[in-house]
């Protein structure tokens, strides 16, 4: 069992990074701030093993710089009130509700596969 809950850490590790890059080539500055370096991925909805989907869903991101990001998890009041500022109250419910709704096996495989395409559209 053990083997397996690590053989799919590390298959959702790899997805991050084809994820981590598809957003790095949409969004080219930090949301907060303006800044262009040391930009990372932030979720919106906390990113876990078992809700994949809304892990790798684009809505549910925001690019933020190393500092900025660093500051929305120090300070989380303002955090929230930064992310409903910057992307609305509807928004932040609308992603509860797909965190709240029954999972569903996702495969990583077919997952793997379409994020993929995604990256490989973007390079075109």
């Amino acid at each position: 069992m053990k083997k397996r809950k690590n053989a799919r850490m590390a298959q959702i590790r790899k997805l991050d990074r084809i994820f981590s890059k598809i957003m790095h080539n949409k969004t080219f500055k930090c949301e907060r701030c303006g800044k262009i370096i040391n930009l990372q991925i932030h979720h919106i909805i906390e990113k876990d093993t078992k809700n994949i989907e809304l892990r790798f869903d684009e809505e549910n991101i925001i690019m933020l710089c190393s500092g900025c990001h660093f500051w929305l998890h120090r300070h989380m009041i303002l955090g929230v009130i930064f992310l409903i500022q910057k992307i609305g109250v509807k928004k932040i419910v609308m992603l509860l509700k797909k965190y709240l709704k029954p999972r569903v096996e996702v495969s990583l495989t077919d997952l793997e596969i379409k994020l993929k395409e995604e990256f490989n559209n973007a390079n075109k």
